[in-house]
């Protein structure tokens, strides 16, 4: 867990507020997160963990890129573990060059896949969104407390509400009542 934590401190000592970090490990990297010496400075940046669809300007973005890279480019590790630091540092440079000539390859036909998909949600589900709120009579003021409710939703994953502890426990104390009598 050491180099998230890197990755995290670099971020915080270089980035604006407002950065978004997204990281497979999330919740055991928050947990590690708390447990270091970044637990302060990372709260007071409210860079707390959110799920995606919440974030505004998030767009489509799902960030599987980063993870399609990176898993491409384990392939080099089994190659460079012997290398000098100089012949690793070339051959791992070489692939992402490869990587990148591969992706401006098909660069046009994303770019061309992503504007019919923009337009498919603007012109789709834009009007469905706009059928169904009137149905439901849904303001949009409803879609933004929703919006922040689901994020205190996600907040509170994995913590017990409160006063749950102290009923289980006075249902653990009559069990036990009952069972010595």
């Amino acid at each position: 867990a050491k180099y998230p934590l890197a990755v995290i401190a670099k971020a915080l000592d270089v980035l604006m507020p407002g950065f978004l970090i997204a990281y497979d490990i999330g919740c055991i990297l928050e947990g590690t997160i708390d447990r270091s010496s970044l637990r302060k400075l990372f709260r007071e940046r409210d860079a707390v963990h959110h799920h995606l669809n919440i974030i505004k300007g998030m767009g489509l973005e799902d960030l599987k890129t980063l993870k399609r890279v990176f898993s491409a480019s384990n392939q080099v590790a089994s190659v460079t573990h012997y290398m000098s630091k100089y012949h690793r540092r070339v051959l791992i440079d070489l692939f992402f060059c490869q990587w990148d000539e591969d992706k401006y390859a098909n660069l046009a036909s994303m770019l061309h896949n992503n504007y019919k998909q923009a337009l498919h949600i603007i012109n789709v589900d834009g009007p469905e969104l706009k059928c169904v709120k009137e149905t439901f009579e849904v303001q949009e003021g409803d879609l933004e407390r929703w919006r922040l409710e689901q994020k205190k939703y996600f907040l509170a994953l994995g913590q017990e509400p409160e006063g749950h502890a102290l009923k289980i426990a006075y249902v653990e104390r009559l069990q036990e009542l009952h069972d010595t009598e």
